[in-house]
């Protein structure tokens, strides 16, 4: 099979209609039931006073166009494939990261896939996912105390290996999933009121990880956007409509449930100003994004125009996941009102066709209508989800070979209206 070591998948709905968006998740939970979780739930007279007092920024011409300085084309790489050296999720850049039982080692593999990445045109704009909780000593109460420096070489000695080939990376710093048993993934408990000195860790995780990579000259250079967290508003949303992991933010819940407004307002959306406050302190020169599920998409002004108030970034990452994106035209247009550059980490069929998104041939009329379209609504860039959609290792890992997906992405990079 093409993809060797499919992962499973998650979603939810959003937007205008009932596509679904997904994200790569490796474990063998059950996929949950989409919620609509944005919907009707904003205060009417507080979106019009959104829209009349924040939306000046935007042109309704065909919002912001500012060019970033990364490839069209690309895929949501993820990590070197663990089929071969069974690192699992989030453990790549540990001691497994050159561990000589494995063959190849992950750093092997990346050489491998960045050589056939270039050669074969596949773009030069990779999504590369770090987990910063794999590199961490870690301690059960205060959380994060200082970073493996041996693991930060290997991340040094990746993004290297990248560069050598001209490929820049979207570098996804804080990730998790709902159920999951990936190791090293984020803690929300840091954020429930009750674990200030963890919260505050993980403000001087990254804190310190910007500094090491801003120093680094070949690190900053490979890097064309940094990923704070990956689809926050999801997956942290999904994690405190367990009341019992609210903590002090007991307010958020009522006989009816569990507030998304409050989530949003009270912990999600503080937390990720503090995120994006500490990065841009840090290390100003990176371009930061907080990755969205396709939320920000949506030919509702008003809401859309709440929704944008909620990222505090440089430049907005829209995951995209439809079978017929054909028919969402309007949806697509929406992005003209963006205040800020777009391009979207993850883009592939919708999750209800798991077995579309992961297979190289089923998902290429898709992929490839995604590639052709979408830099006329304004996307920066289109990463295909993922890099096992757009090559497979039937030969074995030495030998990668392209997909009909790959052949895709290949033709829309060499096509000369394409950056």
């Amino acid at each position: 099979m093409e993809h060797l070591a499919p992962p499973e998948s998650r979603g939810r709905r959003t937007g205008d209609s009932d596509v679904m968006v997904t994200e790569r998740c490796p474990v063998d939970s059950e996929r949950p039931k989409p919620v609509d979780r944005r919907a009707a739930r904003v205060p009417f007279l507080l979106l019009l006073m959104i829209v009349l007092v924040g939306t000046s920024t935007a042109n309704a011409s065909g919002g912001v166009r500012n060019r970033l300085a990364v490839s069209y084309t690309g895929t949501d790489y993820y990590q070197p494939t663990n089929f071969f050296n069974h690192c699992g999720y989030w453990t790549w850049l540990t001691d497994c990261y050159t561990n000589d039982t494995n063959d190849p080692t992950p750093r092997e593999q990346v050489s491998i896939d960045a050589r056939f990445i270039a050669k074969n045109h596949l773009g030069g704009f990779q999504r590369l996912w770090v987990s910063l909780d794999q590199l961490m000593r870690w301690n059960s109460v205060t959380g994060y105390q200082s970073f493996y420096p041996a693991y930060l070489v290997h991340l040094d000695d990746a993004l290297s290996r990248f560069a050598q080939y001209g490929i820049k990376v979207d570098l996804v710093l804080l990730t998790r999933s709902q159920g999951t048993t990936a190791r090293h993934q984020f803690r929300p408990r840091a954020l429930d009121g009750l674990h200030p000195a963890m919260r505050t860790g993980y403000l001087r995780a990254v804190h310190d990880f910007l500094v090491h990579i801003s120093r680094n000259p070949v690190d900053a250079s490979t890097i064309g956007v940094v990923d704070l967290e990956n689809e926050a508003y999801l997956q942290l949303d999904e994690y405190f409509q367990n009341r019992a992991h609210l903590g002090t933010f007991t307010q958020c819940a009522d006989q009816h449930g569990v507030s998304w407004n409050c989530l949003e307002t009270r912990i999600i959306h503080p937390w990720l100003s503090d995120l994006y406050a500490t990065a841009k302190a840090t290390a100003p020169s990176f371009l930061y994004t907080v990755s969205s599920d396709g939320d920000l998409l949506t030919s509702d002004r008003l809401r859309q125009a709440y929704l944008l108030r909620l990222y505090p970034v440089d430049v907005y990452d829209v995951h995209l996941y439809s079978d017929t994106p054909w028919r969402e035209q309007a949806r697509w247009a929406s992005s003209r009102w963006f205040d800020k550059p777009w391009f979207s980490g993850e883009t592939g069929c919708s999750v209800q066709s798991t077995h579309c998104i992961y297979d190289g041939a089923l998902a290429a009329p898709i992929d490839r209508w995604w590639l052709r379209h979408m830099q006329a609504y304004g996307a920066q860039a289109i990463l295909i989800e993922d890099a096992g959609t757009a090559w497979g290792y039937r030969a074995g890992p030495l030998h990668p070979q392209l997909t009909a997906t790959g052949q895709a992405i290949q033709q829309v990079t060499l096509a000369p209206n394409h950056a």
